[in-house]
């Protein structure tokens, strides 16, 4: 008992050590979980029918018609949210609220079924000459998404109780770490007051992604079996799923600046034990929230949309005299609204995809050697001639950097013409004092930090920051070798990454950071790798 007297008077002094607390059988944190297993079900349907038409010798038509049911998910015992309703009266604490989660009463889903998923195809093919082809088409597809409504209410966690004075003395103990028992699920009973977390679809509505997807090309044969493409393709999405907090504090309370951060009484005190909500104070901003019986949930709307323009263009080798090649070129731009910058914000934003790649090159193509292909030597004939080598050359524009979340521009262009490792950015910014930091002399600042209880303007990317990517050639060479009468042996040797081109980290984007501007020292693609195998056929 003295050697633990002694410990606690010097955890009171020193702050203590976890793990002697814990040999001592005092755990630090921990939980039990209490969540049951779920049966969840929902169909899928897929109906298609396709015709081809050679309407003459010169147009073929390719037409067909495709129709997509998907029914919401339910659960086998309703164990699930199906909505919530913002506008609902509800009297808790003495206050007149509104907004309350429903829960499915047998013939309830989290979302409707759409009926109306009816995706036509139409292609043609027109030959202009004996050398000229003219293709087109257009589609709409569906995709099936087996979203899950939200199960909040159905499990709990018991959180294990350290202490009750700020860790001067044990409130629990690894022996008996839940003295008053566990806490249990009580689903609707409760309306999930004091908790968030949960997801609802607007107006129960939730439609099936949908892409518009068309191309339009020419191709065109050349000399030397080689034919010459060019084709526009592109498509539009729509009915993508779009994520907000809906209790979300209103700008218009923004000018309290850091009073909103001030503990007032809790209205909701000693009411909702478990959550988040029961302690004696709270922020003054929760109670200004449009729901401050809630925390933060999640509501969506299938108004989310991707936009895809591209040039590709394609030079194709065919197989000849032992040598083929393909040579492809794509330009392309990626769009999409799939977000919002702020909860605040009345509808999403639109910025270039995270994958957006403007540039792409791909050069593939094989030959076989013909050097002693006809020697009357049987070690040249067979362990010299016709070994094969394949190449296949990559280069493209780089992915992009993301840009601050606590920062907006300036309108200085944020690209270094002479980036290197250790700065592959401007990262001379403006503090919300109007000190200048991160600055080389009579730099312009490219970032200003947000100051707090402001909204968010920038942008998560920009065309003018992106990563180098580095060109990439893999390459492979192997032969046949004939042993015996149906009996052969392959031998291949495969380098992927051949030139061990590096490609490192995405330079850190936080502007109060110490390493801001600087690419860190991993390696995120592939390192040379060389791989040999021999393969016996018979």
């Amino acid at each position: 008992f003295k050697c633990v007297e002694k410990y606690r008077d010097r955890r009171r002094a020193a702050g203590g050590a976890a793990q002697a607390s814990f040999l001592l059988g005092y755990p630090n944190s921990g939980n039990s979980l209490n969540n049951p297993t779920q049966a969840f079900r929902n169909t899928y349907y897929g109906l298609y029918i396709q015709d081809d038409w050679r309407v003459h010798d010169k147009l073929t038509i390719n037409f067909g018609l495709r129709y997509d049911i998907e029914t919401p998910q339910t659960e086998r015992y309703n164990r699930l949210n199906t909505g919530f309703d913002p506008s609902a009266p509800l009297t808790f604490a003495g206050m007149n609220l509104k907004g309350k989660v429903t829960f499915p009463d047998g013939t309830s889903t989290p979302y409707a079924t759409t009926w109306k998923n009816f995706g036509p195809r139409l292609g043609a093919a027109y030959r202009v000459n004996s050398k000229a082809v003219m293709r087109g088409g257009f589609g709409i597809i569906y995709a099936p998404t087996f979203d899950i409504g939200s199960t909040a209410g159905f499990g709990v966690t018991t959180p294990y109780v350290a202490s009750n004075d700020g860790g001067l003395t044990p409130a629990n103990t690894l022996s008996n770490p839940f003295p008053q028992g566990f806490l249990h699920p009580l689903g609707a009973q409760t309306n999930l007051l004091g908790q968030g977390g949960w997801q609802y679809w607007t107006g129960g509505q939730r439609g099936l992604p949908m892409t518009k997807q068309f191309s339009f090309g020419v191709q065109y044969q050349l000399p030397w079996q080689s034919v010459l493409e060019a084709l526009y393709s592109g498509s539009r999405g729509s009915r993508f799923n779009v994520n907000k907090n809906p209790n979300y504090l209103p700008y218009s309370k923004f000018s309290l600046g850091n009073q909103l951060l001030d503990p007032v009484n809790n209205p909701f005190a000693g009411l909702l034990p478990g959550t988040g909500l029961n302690a004696p104070t709270i922020p003054l901003q929760q109670t200004l929230l449009p729901f401050p019986q809630y925390g933060g949930f999640t509501q969506t709307d299938a108004i989310g949309s991707t936009t895809y323009n591209s040039m590709q263009i394609r030079l194709e080798k065919r197989f000849s005299n032992g040598f083929h090649m393909l040579t492809s070129y794509t330009f392309s731009k990626t769009l999409v609204k799939l977000g919002y910058l702020n909860d605040q914000d009345p509808k999403p934003r639109q910025w270039l995809d995270s994958t957006d790649l403007p540039h792409q090159i791909n050069i593939s193509g094989g030959y076989i050697f013909p050097f002693f292909k006809n020697s009357s030597h049987a070690f040249l004939k067979r362990g010299i001639a016709g070994w094969q080598l394949n190449v296949i050359y990559h280069t493209q524009s780089g992915s992009l950097i993301g840009l601050p979340g606590d920062a907006e521009s300036t309108g200085v262009n944020p690209a270094l013409p002479n980036a290197t490792r250790a700065r592959a950015v401007n990262t001379c910014t403006i503090t919300t004092s109007g000190a200048r930091q991160n600055c080389l002399p009579s730099e312009q600042a490219a970032w200003s930090i947000r100051p707090p209880w402001t909204l968010r303007q920038l942008n998560p990317y920009t065309s003018v920051l992106r990563r180098t990517y580095p060109q990439n050639v893999d390459l492979s060479m192997f032969k046949s070798f004939a042993i015996h009468e149906g009996i052969r042996l392959e031998f291949r040797a495969e380098s992927f990454n051949f030139t061990n081109s590096v490609q490192f980290d995405t330079p850190d984007m936080s502007p109060n950071s110490p390493n801001f501007g600087r690419v860190g020292d991993n390696q995120s693609n592939d390192p040379r790798n060389v791989q040999l195998a021999l393969k016996l056929a018979f």
